[in-house]
């Protein structure tokens, strides 16, 4: 088993140590907008600020807090689906 794992963009040959699902790299990173990035940012401190360092699953099942902290994690894994195609759409623009 590796303990790397490549940038998501298609065709990157950059690596990074297994810390994340997925990861793009510093080149591509770049390559996104900045409010965008800003905006994920931003999702992750309201979270950070609401809920500390604690995944939604640590709260009780219906409970207004865990509703609360489900959906700041789905609009942060849009946000990163976001930037993701993005990157994605820049490199191949890039590459013609």
């Amino acid at each position: 088993m590796s303990t790397r794992i490549s940038c998501c963009v298609p065709g990157c040959r950059r690596t990074t140590a297994k810390r994340f699902e997925e990861w793009i790299c510093g080149k591509h990173w770049r390559l996104t907008p900045e409010t965008s990035r800003r905006a994920m940012s931003e999702i992750a401190r309201k979270y950070r600020r609401q809920f500390g360092e604690n995944g939604w699953w640590t709260f009780p099942a219906g409970s207004d807090s865990r509703l609360a902290a489900v959906a700041l994690d789905r609009d942060w894994w849009a946000a990163w689906e976001n930037i993701k195609r993005i990157a994605i759409e820049r490199n191949f623009t890039e590459v013609m």
